[in-house]
């Protein structure tokens, strides 16, 4: 907004008012759908999409282009011919959508409510123009029918659409709902439910949801990377790091243009955050809630470079708290940890606690939002902490932090995870499980436990020969000689064994006469100290499994 910001936009109360819209490729695709579609003679329309996505947003910068001129979409609008409309609006309500139409027309009961639109329409079409119909929250109009005289208030509905697709006029009828059409039909007879479809037919579904990482390219040509306070070897450094931990949580769109153009956001930080609104928030009302009440200049000193992580978990709790710490919120215990290491470390360290402080708030907010892969180690938090949170002697801070039980670092994962706190020294714990667990697993064994894999065409065989071939997957420390039994036509022989000779499986294969095909692996005695490393890890949680902390880690 460029006057009074609000976090929702309203068809009706700011129509006329100033508007600044981004429009993102879901919106170009939507006017281009439009256009196809109405080419086509389909010119009612509902689009569908999930609560904050910017439906709401899309209606009034479209009409402010097609009543009032003004250029927004880079999708020419070819609608029927003319780019001219006047617009029709109704926002929705639990209410008879007969009455919230008399009452935007004027009229009493005894008017026919499809006889007036028509006086309407011609009106405008004197004037050179069409009609755009818009009823925003038209899923509100939806379930009141559902309850309410069903058959009536649809029937209207089918008037309506049956109005706006003659041919002969230039009308468009746009709704918008949060749910498919029929979601709204489930307390209805069979009878009203087919008299339902027959009315969804009416009406052509455009989707209207905006992939996640769009919200970065929102984001990124709002802010433009006005005033940027780090150098350029600073600013890829972080790049890189970012990349190569593999913490970034929208990898598809991890771009250095859209990087630089989101500062004082810094990427990982951007990322972090478009990923918990989508998770906490409301898509891209809740960006816009962000990015307009959000001064960055305020939080952007000489000596701070970024808007970083600590800076998202300040804003998120602020904003948030209430959804954070209720346990209906899915991460509740991992922002339940977070929430209890920042006490512990303000309870330890008191006026040295700040660089600590951040150190815990990153890796809290990674260890829920960051890709399963991400590399939260030493390396990366010393990037990220000295270019991004401003911290001087992060390796000591790390040091300390890890010394005193707040975080602790996983060596299977090669992260940091924080560390809430257990009179179990888990180090110790591991340790002492090696007395107690067999050393010389079933390596075969324990992995048929867990790999069940299923047949494999081979294509092609299929293509070239036209009758399907299917291979079996079985796992064995010995290359196996045998007929392929039941529907197996050939068999796929994953062989685990640290002591196994090549040459013997290379002749075995070469004179063989069964479609069998061998792959050895030669990293059987890894994945055997892994399967030690879980044993040991499973006794530990089994032996402490009342002790939450041990269980969490």
């Amino acid at each position: 907004m460029s006057n009074k910001f609000s976090p929702s936009v309203n068809i009706l109360r700011d129509k006329g008012q100033l508007f600044d819209y981004i429009p993102t490729p879901n919106a170009e695709r939507v006017i281009q759908n439009l256009n196809e579609n109405i080419v086509r003679g389909f010119k009612s329309f509902y689009l569908v999409g999930s609560f904050g996505t910017g439906k709401s947003s899309f209606l009034l910068a479209l009409e402010n282009q097609v009543e009032n001129g003004k250029k927004i979409f880079k999708t020419p609008i070819t609608f029927n011919g003319s780019t001219k409309y006047r617009s029709f609006n109704i926002v929705g309500d639990y209410r008879s959508f007969e009455d919230s139409l008399r009452e935007e027309l004027k009229i009493n009961s005894n008017k026919d409510i499809i006889e007036e639109l028509k006086t309407h329409y011609q009106k405008v079409n004197s004037s050179k123009k069409g009609l755009f119909i818009a009823i925003d929250e038209f899923g509100k109009f939806l379930e009141y029918a559902s309850e309410n005289q069903p058959e009536k208030e649809l029937y209207l509905i089918q008037k309506l659409a049956e109005f706006a697709n003659d041919p002969n006029k230039n009308i468009i009828f746009l709704t918008t709902l949060h749910q498919g059409f029929d979601a709204y039909h489930s307390k209805l007879d069979e009878r009203s439910r087919n008299e339902w479809e027959k009315v969804k037919g009416r009406l052509k579904e455009i989707t209207f949801n905006e992939p996640v990482e769009q919200l970065l390219h929102l984001a990124a040509k709002y802010l433009n990377g006005k005033s940027k306070n780090v150098s350029a070897k600073e600013f890829k450094e972080l790049y890189r790091s970012v990349i190569s931990s593999r913490v970034y949580p929208l990898y598809n769109s991890l771009n250095e243009n859209i990087a630089e153009q989101l500062y004082p956001l810094e990427i990982l930080s951007a990322g972090i955050l478009t990923r918990s609104l989508q998770r906490y928030g409301q898509n891209e009302r809740s960006l816009f809630t962000f990015l307009e009440t959000t001064d960055f200049h305020k939080y952007i000193y000489k000596n701070k470079p970024y808007f970083n992580l600590a800076d998202v978990y300040d804003y998120l709790i602020n904003n948030f708290y209430s959804l954070l710490s209720s346990k209906h919120n899915p991460d509740y215990l991992k922002w339940t940890i977070i929430k209890s290491t920042l006490e512990r470390v303000e309870v330890l360290f008191e006026k040295e606690a700040a660089d600590k402080e951040k150190i815990i708030k990153a890796i809290g907010l990674l260890n829920i939002l960051a890709p399963a892969g991400a590399k939260i180690n030493k390396e990366f938090l010393k990037n990220y902490g000295k270019l991004s949170l401003n911290v001087l002697n992060i390796e000591n801070e790390i040091k300390v932090l890890d010394k005193n039980k707040l975080i602790r670092f996983q060596s299977y994962s090669d992260s940091y995870v924080l560390f809430e706190g257990t009179d179990v020294d888990i180090d110790l714990a591991l340790t002492e499980a090696e007395n107690y667990i067999n050393h010389n697993p079933d390596l075969v064994g324990r992995l048929k436990e867990h790999f069940n894999f299923p047949f494999l065409a081979a294509k092609a065989s299929y293509i070239k020969k036209g009758t399907p071939r299917f291979f079996e997957f079985i796992i064995s420390d010995q290359p196996i000689q045998q007929k392929p039994q039941g529907e197996a036509d050939g068999i796929i022989n994953l062989i685990f064994s640290d002591k196994v000779d090549l040459d013997n499986i290379k002749s075995i294969s070469k004179n063989i006469n069964e479609a069998i095909l061998y792959g050895v692996y030669d990293n059987a005695e890894l994945i055997k100290a892994t399967v030690l490393e879980i044993d040991k890890a499973n006794y530990v949680l089994e032996k402490y499994a009342d002790d939450r902390v041990v269980n969490y880690n």
